[in-house]
């Protein structure tokens, strides 16, 4: 009898701990669904897509698309229907899809095991306001406009479902059959969605998939399948007749002396293009990121003193980054504040003569010793930040996935080198690294238990909500 009532107990417990480490993620969906009342459809895209239905039935619809524009199968099939009641339906979807997002982050992080836990009920809160650290740019261009957030959230999203049981496998903690049913969808989703998921979840799953073949000597057949269909989306996708289309028609508008470049001069403009990014409209969740790998390291130097050396790039970068934002507060502070504040006159000198030194990267093709110096700085910080977070991990394969994971995010900013609509596809673009970072800084932070406490989650969290209530706002006010 005292045994079953233990058993009640327990299992009471265990669904009590559930509920708990879930509680953020209600709270995410709530504040979310009030974000999306005052939602509106756009001038542009948003109505342009409402007013195809009339025009074209699906299957020619999704025909002209592939062979005209866009090989986005998936996410071309929901821009079809979605604006048919104005974007009411969207209000709905959008709210669940940015919390399928911070559970995704979380379940990736956490593991099968860990995730309901109510220890995690910190580290989940951290997720479900943290993604807020991302800029207000790319925010309200790839999650708050309803066209942008079926091109870039919805996809992101889909393929971090995607590539859990890849993770569960590198973890052992695989399951089969239940991976196959729950994962699929989302995974085709993803690949015949948008370039930068489809190449990051094809690049993750393939090497894992080989990963584990050579350690355990045996073949998930399950995953290989699933790789197989991403693999297929991903050929579906790059290789459309309607990108190379587009990509001569925004050529011609945008870039129509982009042939005549040098492959030097297109690896020139686009590091310029990288840098001034992820030191702009990246620059707080990069600065999170670096401040992370900062904090741990020294920890785990706590009593080598010579290798504390090492910890100093990226402090030093971390502090820079700070100061930028503290001088630059009126590109940052939204208008309607900004206007109610007079910057002494030394505040935007200060700040013109820090951005010209270290983060202003519109310079000539021809390089002077400044914007060299300026230029190897930050090259050296960004290579350097996978060896300290494989040196973080004793070079052991989570070190290295996690090292692997900060790559993936550069490589898809990369990849908009070759793209002659690199400065007019605006900060969207951006909203795979930012995801990307996001998801390492998480990592790092899981495994330093002493910043996982309530005093650190109330500081941390300040930010997020005063954003909140900016994007509040500027949804209210919206035309």
């Amino acid at each position: 009898m005292i045994n079953k009532y233990m058993v009640i107990g327990n299992k009471k417990n265990e669904y009590l701990n559930k509920i708990l480490s879930m509680a953020p993620f209600f709270i995410l969906l709530i504040s979310m669904i009030i974000l999306h009342r005052f939602e509106k459809m756009q001038p542009g895209d948003d109505y342009w897509f409402q007013q195809i239905p009339p025009k074209y039935t699906f299957f020619k619809y999704v025909e002209w698309r592939y062979f005209d524009w866009s090989g986005r199968v998936s996410v071309e099939s929901v821009l079809y229907f979605i604006f048919k009641d104005s974007g009411e339906l969207w209000k709905i979807i959008n709210p669940i899809v940015i919390t399928i997002f911070a559970y995704a982050i979380s379940r990736i992080v956490l593991g099968r095991k860990e995730y309901q836990d109510r220890k995690n009920i910190l580290l989940n809160s951290y997720i479900c306001v943290g993604w807020l650290f991302i800029s207000m740019a790319v925010l309200k261009a790839s999650i708050f406009w309803m066209t942008g957030s079926i091109n870039y959230l919805w996809p992101v999203t889909a393929g971090l479902l995607a590539i859990i049981p890849f993770r569960d496998a590198l973890m052992k903690e695989y399951k089969g059959k239940i991976s196959m049913v729950l994962y699929l969808l989302p995974a085709i989703f993803a690949a015949f969605g948008q370039e930068q998921t489809t190449l990051v979840i094809v690049a993750f799953s393939t090497l894992i998939n080989i990963y584990i073949f050579i350690r355990d000597k045996k073949i998930y057949k399950y995953l290989i399948f699933q790789n197989v269909i991403m693999i297929i989306g991903a050929i579906v996708i790059l290789l459309a007749p309607g990108n190379f289309n587009r990509n001569h028609i925004e050529m011609n508008n945008w870039l129509p002396n982009y042939l005549l470049y040098s492959k030097w001069e297109i690896g020139f403009y686009g590091i310029q293009w990288l840098f001034n990014n992820l030191l702009n409209d990246c620059r707080v969740i990069f600065m999170l990121l670096i401040a992370i790998v900062s904090i741990a390291l020294y920890r785990k130097n706590n009593n080598k003193i010579r290798k504390k050396i090492s910890v100093l790039i990226p402090i030093a970068a971390c502090i820079l980054i700070i100061v930028g934002i503290l001088f630059s507060l009126n590109n940052v502070i939204p208008k309607p504040i900004i206007e109610k504040i007079n910057f002494p006159a030394d505040y935007n000198i200060i700040w013109s003569n820090l951005s010209n030194i270290f983060f202003d990267f519109n310079l000539p093709f021809s390089l002077s010793v400044k914007s060299a110096l300026k230029f190897f700085l930050w090259s050296v910080i960004v290579v350097l930040i996978p060896y300290f977070i494989l040196y973080l991990y004793d070079f052991k394969i989570k070190g290295f996935y996690t090292a692997l994971i900060y790559i993936a995010g550069i490589c898809t900013a990369v990849v908009m080198f070759l793209s002659p609509t690199i400065y007019v596809s605006g900060q969207r673009t951006l909203f795979v690294l930012a995801t990307l970072f996001f998801l390492t800084f998480i990592i790092i932070l899981k495994d330093q238990k002493y910043l996982l406490k309530k005093r650190y989650l109330i500081l941390f969290i300040i930010i997020p909500i005063i954003k909140y209530i900016f994007i509040l706002e500027y949804l209210i006010h919206i035309k």
